[in-house]
Order: C-alpha cells, then sequence, then structure tokens
C-alpha cells in the first residue's frame, strides 16, 4: 500500500476488515468516497450486502466493513454534493464519507444493527 494509504488510514481498516471475496462484482464503480483526510476521487466501487459495506479502493485490498463497525456521525459535503460520514471500527479506527446514493442504500441495515 502506499502514502495516501497510510495517511488516510485505509491501511488499518485494510487490515481491520478483509474482503475474503475476491472476485466480487459491485453494484456502485467510479465513486468518490472520503478516507480519514485523502478524498479518494471516482476510484473506489461500492456494493451494500447483507453483511456489510463493500469497498474496494484501486491500489488497495477490497474491504467489507460489517454493519456493527459503522456509526453515522453528520452529514456534510464532498465535492459540492450530499454526502455522511460513518467512524469505522470500534473504538475508532478512521472516518468514512460517502455519497448520498451508497448512504441511501445502507440505512436500512445500518438501523437494524442500531448504529
Amino acid at each position: 500500500m502506499g502514502l495516501f494509504s497510510k495517511i488516510s488510514g485505509l491501511n488499518k481498516v485494510a487490515e481491520a476488515y478483509p474482503d475474503p471475496a475476491a472476485d466480487r462484482q459491485y453494484t456502485h464503480t467510479g465513486q468518490t468516497v472520503e478516507i480519514g483526510a485523502v478524498v479518494y476521487q471516482r476510484c473506489c466501487k461500492a456494493s451494500v450486502l447483507p453483511e456489510g459495506l463493500a469497498l474496494a479502493v484501486r491500489g488497495n485490498p477490497p474491504l467489507l466493513i460489517p454493519w456493527d463497525q459503522l456509526r453515522f456521525q453528520r452529514q456534510k459535503r464532498l465535492h459540492w454534493l450530499a454526502a455522511f460520514e460513518y467512524a469505522v471500527g470500534e473504538p475508532k479506527i478512521v472516518t468514512l464519507t460517502v455519497k448520498a446514493g451508497v448512504h441511501e442504500e445502507m440505512k436500512p441495515f445500518m438501523q437494524s444493527s442500531g448504529a
């Protein structure tokens, strides 16, 4: 992993939540996400699954973050668009910001996990 992975905390998330499915098909491609203080612009794939949020950031190992490890923090803007920030991990490892489309798909799972 590279320098941005270390700065953002993505390397720690990848260690904590590796995705066991190496050949996953993603429903959201070309996504922009913010991990820690780093914005990964149009280089992320995501899928909202019953077991958690699957993410793949180009050049990094894929992630599968369980719902009970995500806690909603606040609404914000990411490149002038509505976005939603989550704390990842307990205790918090890093923050993850996703745009509205992914967030809307996540909401039913977040409510059922009590997060």
